[in-house]
């Protein structure tokens, strides 16, 4: 199996579990628990899902820069969730 086809199972199964994982994430309680841990897989899957796309752009840059830009916005949307959802120590929240 070629480097490219395990690259594109990847994203594909990252994409997948990013789709299923969305909707219970945003519709779970925010608070510890479930919301937390389904969080914390959603922020896997898409950390999984962009780190194939720069591989999969590297194959061919021209053709897939569209997805060069979406991936860009897609970490720093993720990243300005992960920034927002850290504890805050001045709150006296863990």
């Amino acid at each position: 199996m070629s480097l490219h086809a395990v690259l594109l199972a990847l994203h594909v199964a990252a994409g997948g579990a990013g789709l299923v994982l969305a909707a219970p994430v945003m519709w779970a309680p925010k608070r510890r628990g479930v919301h937390t841990l389904l969080g914390r897989a959603y922020a896997l899957a898409t950390a999984v899902l962009c780190l194939s796309a720069f591989g999969l752009i590297a194959y061919d840059p021209a053709r897939l820069v569209g997805l060069g830009v979406l991936n860009v916005l897609t970490v720093g949307w993720v990243g300005a969730g992960v920034w927002l959802a850290r504890p805050d120590p001045a709150h006296g929240q863990d």
